[in-house]
C-alpha cells in the first residue's frame, strides 16, 4: 500500500443479534485485514488479536472471557473459530427464525427492480437453517411477482419448472421494458380537445409525443422527456408512432433504445 494512505477502521461489533449488522461488520473487518496484508496461516494469531480491537460491550466481554481470558474455554483459537463463536453466541438463534420469515415475506418492489428482488431472496435464503433448493428459490421468485407479470411469465415459458433463475430475471426485465414501450406508443397516439377560457371548445388539437427531447433512466425503467406541440400542421402522430423514437435514436447514434446512455438525464439541444 502507498505510504500516507490510512486504512479506515471497521466499526465495533457490540453483540447485536441482527444478522445484517453482523454481516456488515464482518465484511468491513475482512476488508481491513486484506488491506493490512494480515493474510495467510502465518498471520492467524494476529488476526485473532485484531478481532478484539473491533469489539465492544457484550461481544468484547465474550471475547475476553472465551478467547483471551485466564479461564478461556479453549487454548487454540483460530480466526475462523472466533468469528463462528461470535455468530453462534449472538446471531445464530435469531437468524434461524428471522431468515425464514424474511425470505417468505420478500416480494418484488418495482422501485428497486427485479435484480434487487433476486438478491434479497438469495441473501435471506442462504441464511436459513435449511436453505431453499434451486427449484424452491425459483418458485418463491415467481410467487413474489405481481399477478400480471406472473401470467406473462407462464406464457413465455419462464416458469420454475422450465426456466433457470437467470432466465426468469431476464424475462421480467423484458416484460417491464415492453410495458414501458407500450405506454410510450399509447401516449404518442393520444390527442384531446381542450376547452378555452370562454367556455367553448377550440378547433385546435393538442398532440402529445410529437418530439422526444430527452430521457433518463429510473433504475431499470426508461423515461422519455417529450415536447407538446399545438401546431395545426403537425399531423396525426398516431399514423407513425415510432417515428419520434427512431429520430431520437438516430440523434444519439444508436439503433436500440436499450443502448441509450444511462446517465441521470439526457436532453437534446435545439
Amino acid at each position: 500500500m502507498p505510504k500516507g494512505i490510512k486504512i479506515p477502521n471497521p466499526s465495533r461489533f457490540t453483540g447485536s443479534n441482527n444478522v445484517q449488522e453482523f454481516d456488515t461488520w464482518l465484511l468491513a473487518l475482512l476488508r481491513w485485514i486484506m488491506i493490512s496484508r494480515l493474510v495467510g496461516k502465518v498471520n492467524d494469531d494476529q488476526r485473532v488479536q485484531v478481532v478484539g480491537s473491533f469489539l465492544d460491550k457484550d461481544a468484547l466481554r465474550w471475547y475476553n472471557n472465551e478467547v483471551t481470558g485466564l479461564h478461556c474455554s479453549q487454548l487454540n483459537w483460530t480466526f475462523e473459530k472466533v468469528i463462528l463463536g461470535l455468530f453462534a453466541r449472538f446471531v445464530q438463534a435469531t437468524t434461524i427464525h428471522v431468515a425464514a420469515e424474511k425470505f417468505e415475506a420478500t416480494e418484488y418492489n418495482p422501485e428497486k427492480g427485479v435484480r434487487a428482488y433476486k438478491a434479497e431472496l438469495q441473501w435471506w435464503g442462504s441464511r436459513m437453517t435449511c436453505p431453499p433448493n434451486s427449484y424452491a428459490l425459483r418458485k418463491k421468485f415467481l410467487d413474489g411477482l405481481p399477478t400480471s407479470i406472473i401470467s406473462e411469465m407462464i406464457e413465455r415459458g419462464a416458469s420454475p419448472d422450465l426456466a433457470t433463475l437467470s432466465k426468469m430475471v431476464k424475462t421480467v426485465e423484458c416484460i417491464k421494458d415492453n410495458k414501458a414501450l407500450e405506454n410510450f406508443y399509447l401516449t404518442s397516439r393520444t390527442s384531446v380537445e381542450e376547452p378555452d377560457d370562454f367556455g367553448y371548445k377550440s378547433d385546435i388539437e393538442w398532440h402529445s409525443q410529437e418530439e422526444i427531447v430527452g430521457h433518463h433512466w429510473d433504475r431499470d425503467n426508461l423515461v422519455f422527456h417529450t415536447e407538446w406541440n399545438t401546431n395545426e400542421g403537425v399531423g396525426d402522430p398516431g399514423k407513425d408512432p415510432t417515428a419520434a423514437l427512431d429520430k431520437y435514436l438516430e440523434q444519439h447514434g444508436v439503433t436500440n433504445w436499450q443502448e441509450l446512455p444511462c446517465g441521470n438525464s439526457s436532453e437534446l439541444l435545439n
